[in-house]
């Protein structure tokens, strides 16, 4: 069974003792580390490999997303009108792109596409801009393929 303890900087520990294996890991969340915790002893129990990554659902740029908004709302701080259109718009039009397929072209494409509809390049750059916000966000307090550019 997976010990969770919480860290004197917030953070939230995992240690698993299982089979002759031992496998620790901190997250930013308790559902994160607890989600962790499950995949690895379920590994564990079929005897797979156990993998260093977290859980496997944060695959896309609207996955990242929803995370990121999720984590703001978790420490109280709700989205206001303005600043909850940009992840709407990207969800929208980048949430099905794989994080890990974000690259100078996507984002060129992205821009192209928004100032045909009329945006203006300031509208574009804080688009782009709350992108970059929520990658590395992500990068920073998710588990994520290390393979991944960001």
């Amino acid at each position: 069974m997976a010990t969770i303890d919480k860290t004197e900087n917030g953070r939230w520990r995992v240690q698993i003792r299982r089979r002759g294996l031992s496998k620790s890991r901190t997250f930013a969340r308790k559902g994160d580390a607890s989600a962790w915790a499950r995949e690895v002893e379920r590994n564990i129990d079929l005897g797979q490999t156990v993998s260093r990554h977290g859980p496997k659902h944060l695959r896309t740029i609207g996955d990242l997303i929803d995370a990121h908004i999720a984590d703001i709302r978790e420490v109280g701080k709700p989205l206001r009108r303005s600043k909850a259109y940009s992840p709407d718009l990207l969800k929208r039009r980048l949430g099905r792109l794989p994080y890990h397929d974000v690259n100078r072209q996507s984002l060129i494409d992205f821009g192209r596409k928004r100032r045909k509809e009329g945006a203006g390049p300031v509208t574009v750059g804080t688009d782009i801009s709350y992108l970059r916000t929520i990658l590395i966000h992500a990068a920073a307090v998710r588990p994520m393929n290390p393979g991944a550019s960001l």
